[in-house]
């Protein structure tokens, strides 16, 4: 079933974080180097059991990077659900553009897409047999390829740029990319989805003042394409730089859900992330290739932004929102497991391979 309506099975009453223990967890690494950050302490804590994988054609691409010494590189992705409780799908430099001559200058450009492909697919079966999906970035990006929508460069203009500092030194010009700390404009439709509403609620209720008497949640970017949300998705926030911002697919009862934003980042994800910035970190060329930063002072300044948001209370807002929103998304997932076992479904299948 492809339209986008998930199995019932995955419905939203709320399950206790107890129930969570032994939620098996795929979790997708397309090229291996990306870290986990909040979402491995959040895992743990519920007990889940997360099989790692990334994929040899996009760990093959990658020059200057390593791959995360807890993720097995495969021939390629998992082609069912079967085994798996959930689908959590991390970022990767490379695109996955769809519009046509959109691709110059990717490396590994056709293998990319021909991992878009695979993905989608798995994607798609999660989706359909009412086993949650969340991806992130990257996996974002694949989840609106998934079930409709286009993925795109971010338009090279002042508009469609978003930086924690100026760095006007550059040439040519850092224009079409969001990275840093930007806030979330919260949709309606989202302070009435079930996980996303009660993260957003139970970090106001964790709050005991509020900038400008508002909710106004940060988190990391680093992205410079972007997508069209897929037919019939729930936009759950935006950003003037950039609109599609997060999405779920499909109606309340869905637990297919997509952020480009990166949830997973914390402070020390954030201070790493800066002087990758500052010192032109590119996963695809040799250390002695990269462009650092030619603005003046630009690592220190960004570093001193961080710590100014850091002191606002924006990451620990962001962090206790992933906390409490992959909490709940987990216990749906156990939800869906218990639920398909008391109808004897068969298709959860043995569980992940060690």
């Amino acid at each position: 079933r492809l339209s986008g309506t998930p199995s019932p099975l995955c419905a939203p009453p709320a399950v206790p974080m107890a129930t969570a223990k032994g939620v098996r967890t795929l979790l997708i690494n397309p090229s291996g180097q990306e870290l986990r950050g909040l979402l491995a302490e959040i895992l743990a804590e519920a007990g889940a059991i997360v099989d790692e994988v990334a994929t040899q054609s996009a760990v093959d691409m990658l020059i200057a990077a390593e791959v995360a010494p807890e993720a097995r590189v495969l021939p390629s992705v998992p082609s069912s659900a079967e085994g798996y409780d959930c689908l959590l799908l991390l970022g990767s430099p490379f695109g996955v553009r769809t519009e046509e001559g959109d691709e110059e200058g990717d490396a590994g450009t056709s293998a990319s897409l021909g991992l878009a492909e695979e993905l989608e697919k798995v994607i798609r079966a999660f989706h359909n047999t009412g086993k949650p999906v969340l991806g992130i970035c990257l996996g974002a990006q694949l989840i609106a390829r998934a079930f409709g929508g286009a993925v795109r460069r971010l338009p090279h203009d002042p508009s469609h740029t978003a930086l924690p500092v100026p760095l006007d030194g550059e040439a040519p010009p850092l224009l079409g990319v969001e990275f840093g700390w930007h806030a979330q404009e919260f949709t309606q439709e989202a302070w009435r989805d079930p996980l996303v509403s009660k993260a957003l609620r139970g970090v106001l209720a964790q709050e005991r003042e509020l900038p400008n008497g508002k909710l106004n949640l940060k988190f990391q970017q680093w992205h410079s394409d972007t997508f069209d949300l897929p037919p019939g998705a729930a936009g759950l926030s935006t950003r003037a730089t950039c609109p599609a911002q997060a999405f779920r697919v499909g109606g309340m009862s869905s637990c297919t859900y997509a952020f480009q934003y990166h949830i997973e980042v914390g402070q020390a994800m954030a201070e790493l992330w800066c002087r990758n910035l500052a010192e032109g970190t590119d996963c695809y060329l040799p250390r002695d290739a990269w462009t650092p930063l030619r603005t003046p002072g630009a690592h220190a300044a960004l570093e001193q932004q961080l710590a100014s948001v850091v002191r606002e209370g924006s990451v620990r807002r962001a962090t206790r929102f992933t906390t409490l929103f992959l909490r709940e998304w987990l216990a749906r997932a156990a939800l869906a497991r218990d639920t398909a076992a008391a109808l004897g479904g068969a298709w959860w299948g043995s569980g992940p391979a060690a």
